[in-house]
């Protein structure tokens, strides 16, 4: 977060700091956001306000396209690692695979939003890809990709 916080982007979490004691790491300060994309459609909040999926994929591929121009991949984009700002756009959060290109990943990625061909064990822009393109998919029908 502290590297992200040198590059900000209007569509990635704001960072305000952390919290630390005795050498270990507490807490960590994140600008609030009420709900996740995921959440969104589970709640059925979509039934009161619309939701523009076109600019929204934009803005979330300009904030995956400020992570790649940075030398960083995501490589855990799905839905419930989504907000919605206060105009039901999107703010990347959970950065705990977030790693430079090329750079060893411990864990896979979510199952359903990752390339199940492919067994991911380094961070790579292609695996970010895979997810945009996931939840462009998702975003077309949610409540049939949610229910299937």
């Amino acid at each position: 977060m502290e590297q992200l916080s040198r590059i900000p982007h209007k569509n990635i979490v704001q960072y305000h700091g952390c919290q630390s004691r005795d050498g270990r790491l507490t807490g960590i300060f994140l600008r609030r956001h009420e709900h996740t994309l995921l959440e969104y459609f589970l709640w059925d909040l979509h039934k009161s306000s619309t939701l523009d999926s076109q600019r929204f994929m934009a803005e979330l591929e300009s904030a995956v396209a400020h992570l790649h121009a940075n030398g960083l991949a995501h490589n855990d984009l799905k839905p419930s690692n989504i907000l919605l700002d206060e105009d039901r756009l999107p703010v990347l959060i959970d950065f705990g695979l977030c790693r430079p290109f090329g750079g060893r990943l411990l864990e896979g990625g979510t199952p359903g939003w990752c390339d199940r061909e492919k067994l991911i064990t380094s961070s790579d822009k292609e695996n970010d890809l895979f997810g945009l393109a996931r939840i462009r998919e998702w975003l077309d029908d949610p409540d049939r990709q949610m229910n299937g």
